[in-house]
């Protein structure tokens, strides 16, 4: 059993070691492709100079969100689905809240949210001042 355990090891540690070459590889291509756009370049080292926000995150807003500078922030807030809506019909007031936009740059928003929170401090401010308000943490 033990020299099943071994092979099956092996195999996991090989495809383990062939996903990080390729994720080496796409994140070369992608930084290739972003130097070859002087737009995307100003972009992103714009994105980069906040505190959190790091190589994904720009790369991520620049490939998914290609809007960012040249629309509102009302505008880019609501595109991205993260904006509070109303949810009011005739004489009916719902609840605001966010809904539809672009799942996946708002899901990595949250990511980057949660590691600015804690790196940094303008943002971790901002964040306890809400709790401090009463601001639901889902």
């Amino acid at each position: 059993m033990s020299g099943l355990r071994g092979t099956v090891q092996l195999d996991v540690e090989t495809h383990l070691e062939w996903l990080r070459q390729r994720i080496q590889q796409i994140d070369e291509q992608l930084n290739s492709q972003i130097q070859r756009c002087q737009s995307f370049q100003q972009k992103q080292t714009r994105l980069k100079s906040v505190p959190g926000v790091g190589n994904v995150v720009a790369a991520t807003l620049l490939a998914l969100l290609p809007e960012l500078g040249e629309l509102s922030t009302q505008k880019i807030s609501v595109l991205v689905g993260v904006a509070p809506l109303n949810r009011d019909s005739g004489q009916m007031q719902g609840k605001r809240t966010i809904f539809g936009g672009r799942a996946a740059v708002r899901q990595m928003l949250y990511m980057a949210t949660l590691v600015a929170v804690r790196y940094n401090p303008v943002i971790k401010a901002f964040y306890e001042h809400l709790l401090k308000q009463g601001k639901l943490v889902s």
